[in-house]
């Protein structure tokens, strides 16, 4: 392949590529998705990103409906739940507290910049009133309500699910 059979196929000018061999100018993000097109590989393999030449195409509506999913993730237990929304005061069964340690611990190793352990400890203390004691007989807990917090955990946790998913798939 020769840079004259690359511009011809993909209507970049013969000059732009022997200006970018050549170090002189690089290409614009629009020539790359052409050149990566024509190639069938990803604009991250073409710049030296990544080793796979092509990522596995998770669609959308299928990322889009796992992401959905995380306010009904709490219960396995067959109870319907309070809706999990900010400023509301929600509900956890004590047997899913390891699971949630679990799903933190692992979206911690994928991205250290999310909520330090103590802060998280603390978003999870439970609340010593009437309410919580009567749920406490009952195998529930009441949480603290900064949903938005346990919610950025979970996603990240869920992209480093993905992640775990598209690394086994390469293999």
């Amino acid at each position: 392949m020769n840079s004259k059979i690359v511009a011809e196929a993909t209507g970049i000018s013969a000059g732009n590529i022997s200006d970018w061999k050549k170090g002189r100018s690089y290409p614009t993000a629009s020539k790359m998705i052409v050149l990566a097109d024509y190639l069938g590989c990803s604009i991250d393999y073409l710049v030296g990103r990544t080793d796979v030449p092509r990522p596995l195409n998770v669609p959308k509506e299928f990322a889009d409906k796992i992401r959905s999913m995380t306010d009904d993730f709490i219960s396995e237990d067959g109870f319907v739940h309070p809706p999990f929304m900010s400023n509301r005061v929600y509900f956890i069964h004590e047997k899913d507290e390891d699971k949630i340690w679990k799903m933190y611990d692992k979206a911690k190793a994928f991205d250290e910049t999310i909520i330090d352990r103590e802060t998280f400890t603390a978003l999870l203390d439970k609340y010593d009133n009437p309410l919580s004691r009567a749920a406490k007989a009952s195998g529930y807990s009441i949480k603290p309500k900064n949903y938005v917090e346990f919610k950025k955990v979970y996603d990240t946790y869920i992209d480093s699910c993905f992640n775990d998913l598209l690394n086994k798939m390469k293999k």
